[in-house]
């Protein structure tokens, strides 16, 4: 069974395989071929190729590299290989050119293509998880995976809890505060978490954002910064309004939920409300906006213009609930989200790719491959996926 992996066979199996049910020997070795990691997500990408007739894509290949790869490994990976499968293979490819193709596709998911290797498999981006580091004042880092409950020395107004992939910042009884300490949560790109400040507000942490708070709110305000995006469910309290300072921003509430994007590359940043009111303030301009439910504030940076317009607040919510909703969104805009939480890069062929828009709704820890096989349905595209980079090119 030694050949049972060949390239070639496998090859042929797949090309087989869509055009009648296999049995067998030939049923067996691909299912056990398909059980591998990574090889039915590629399996898949093959079934959604034409290998016969896609002449364009077939041209982007190197078929006399790849070819002699293949030949180097049917004499190389076995150390006596037999001249019946070596003759077979080379005839079955050369009369059979969706084969040869195949074939040459499998060879490039190979990270090193002189490494021998049985299983010819790409690693798929994975969806992201719950993981966070907390940033003391004194610049201590503490991994919140690592950790349940905690208290910090200098700070003996509150203790730490963390469990179930939330920090809650609880009061202690009876302590008089002088001093406010600021700490910082950091979320890494892929990574997702819940906060709980004294005051019973509970914040969403969405992939690649940073929030600064402090355990205790002991002035006319509680004020916290961000940079990144969050959501917001701030406990009502008319005597200590809740602010949110981003950027040149101001995001003034008593009580509501609301969702804040103000990641440090975008261009702008958006309030969108889903409850209640709150009002976008420009400190350096003295302007400040009033929303209302589904009513977006979209801050210029560059100009420290401020826009209001009409949403639908659930679609800019709904990662809080494990979803990526898409209404009307550039193509730039969705793959810079799932790059933030499947950490992946992307390469447009052609700028104008950029522009396409599309709507859709997809589980968010589903498969990357998931949604990127309905924008092709909208869209003739083509996205290669190559480890952690994706490639956006036109049919």
């Amino acid at each position: 069974m030694k050949e049972l992996y060949h390239p070639l066979r496998i090859a042929r199996l797949i090309v087989e395989s869509f055009e009648k049910e296999l049995e067998g020997e030939e049923k067996e070795a691909l299912e056990q071929w398909l059980s591998a990691d990574g090889n039915r997500q590629l399996y898949e990408s093959f079934r959604h190729r034409d290998l016969s007739a896609r002449e364009e894509q077939a041209n982007q290949i190197d078929h006399k590299k790849h070819w002699r790869a293949i030949k180097r490994h049917i004499t190389t990976s076995s150390p006596r290989p037999k001249p019946l499968l070596r003759r077979w293979s080379i005839r079955a490819a050369i009369l059979t050119f969706p084969i040869l193709l195949a074939a040459a596709l499998l060879w490039q998911q190979l990270p090193d293509r002189t490494e021998q290797t049985p299983l010819l498999a790409t690693q798929a981006p994975v969806p992201g998880s719950s993981k966070a580091v907390l940033i003391l004042a004194d610049g201590q880092q503490i991994d919140l995976a690592n950790q349940q409950a905690f208290r910090l020395q200098d700070q003996p107004e509150a203790r730490l809890d963390n469990r179930d992939n939330t920090l809650t910042v609880k009061p202690t009884e009876n302590t008089t505060v002088t001093t406010v300490n600021y700490q910082t949560i950091s979320i890494p790109v892929t990574g997702e978490y819940k906060l709980v400040l004294p005051d019973g507000t509970q914040i969403w942490l969405n992939s690649d954002t940073r929030l600064r708070f402090p355990t205790s709110f002991p002035g006319k305000e509680r004020r916290i910064y961000l940079e990144g995006e969050a959501y917001f469910e701030v406990a009502p309290n008319k005597e200590q309004p809740f602010v949110v300072t981003t950027g040149d921003m101001n995001i003034r509430v008593l009580g509501t939920r609301f969702n804040v994007k103000a990641y440090r590359e975008d261009a702008a940043i958006y309030t969108t409300l889903a409850e209640g009111a709150v009002e976008a303030i420009n400190p350096k301009k003295g302007s400040a906006l009033m929303l209302t439910p589904n009513q977006q504030c979209v801050f210029v940076k560059k100009t420290g213009e401020m826009d209001k317009k009409e949403v639908n607040a659930q679609s800019f919510i709904g990662w809080t609930t494990g979803k990526f909703i898409f209404e009307n969104e550039t193509l730039e805009e969705i793959m810079k989200q799932l790059g933030r939480w499947y950490g992946t890069q992307v390469t447009y062929q052609a700028p104008e790719l950029k522009s396409y828009r599309f709507t859709g709704h997809v589980n968010r820890f589903g498969e990357i491959s998931t949604l990127l096989e309905m924008i092709k349905k909208t869209y003739r595209l083509h996205f290669h996926i190559q480890g952690k980079h994706i490639t956006v090119s036109k049919y």
